[in-house]
């Protein structure tokens, strides 16, 4: 995943191909995180962002996914208004998702409230 233009045969699929076949509910969460790091690589923010909630699926209150979450919000904000509007996700709703992950971080978990 990290060398997009490496040279392969004709008959290795490409990555984007290969992502838009697989059905991401059924893979395990460092592979769900590396194609989200991919999707944010190459622009495809909202993409990306819909694979974070899928690892947010698996654990809500994991803290290491929580701060993963907090960290893709940052990393955009330093993106431009155009480079995020190209990937679908636009600044407003960034900051909007960045606060509410922070809240969540914020908040204990069930478990600690027992």
């Amino acid at each position: 995943m990290q060398e997009e233009d490496a040279i392969l045969p004709d008959f290795v699929p490409k990555l984007a191909e290969m992502l838009g076949r697989m059905e991401p509910g059924n893979l395990p969460p460092a592979t769900l995180a590396a194609v989200m790091h991919y999707y944010e690589r190459t622009g495809q923010f909202a993409r990306a962002e819909d694979v974070l909630y899928e690892l947010q699926d698996l654990n809500p209150q994991a803290a290491a996914t929580l701060q993963w979450g907090i960290s893709f919000y940052e990393r955009l904000l330093g993106q431009s208004d155009s480079a995020l509007r190209n990937g679908n996700l636009p600044r407003n709703e960034i900051e909007e998702s960045l606060e509410e992950w922070r809240n969540r971080m914020r908040m204990p978990s069930a478990e600690s409230r027992s």
